[in-house]
């Protein structure tokens, strides 16, 4: 199990590197979802602002891009187009940008260990 953009940051790098997709390594949604998504809790001051440069700061959204993360858009409430334009620019295949493909709820534990099991012989992505 990996989250989306740890994939697409390999993706990214593997290209650059290699000149190609990493063709061992496939990116795979659940159907069955329960509603979370990522969230910054600012518990001072200075979190409370790194959170704004993040969503403001051109550099660092453009540093999100390069690992892989979906930046919001203007509005601060749905991703934008970015991250599909710049994985498009390097010939990355761009997931759906679906927002509810960004929510997911791991499996009940009986399921999540046959999901461990099944795919238990891949090896890991390992940055380098």
């Amino acid at each position: 199990m990996i989250y989306e953009h740890q994939y697409l940051a390999h993706q990214l790098r593997h290209r650059e590197r290699f000149g190609e997709l990493d063709g061992e390594r496939v990116l795979l949604y659940p159907s069955t979802v329960f509603q979370t998504e990522p969230t910054l809790i600012a518990l001072n001051e200075d979190a409370d602002r790194l959170g704004g440069l993040l969503t403001t700061d051109a550099g660092l959204r453009r540093r999100a891009l390069e690992l892989g993360f979906r930046v919001l858009d203007s509005n601060r409430e749905d991703s934008s187009e970015q991250l599909a334009e710049f994985l498009a620019e390097r010939a990355v295949p761009v997931p759906s940008m679906a927002a509810s493909d960004t929510r997911a709820l791991l499996p009940d534990v009986p399921l999540l260990e046959e999901m461990i099991v099944t795919t238990g012989d891949c090896s890991p992505v390992v940055p380098k």
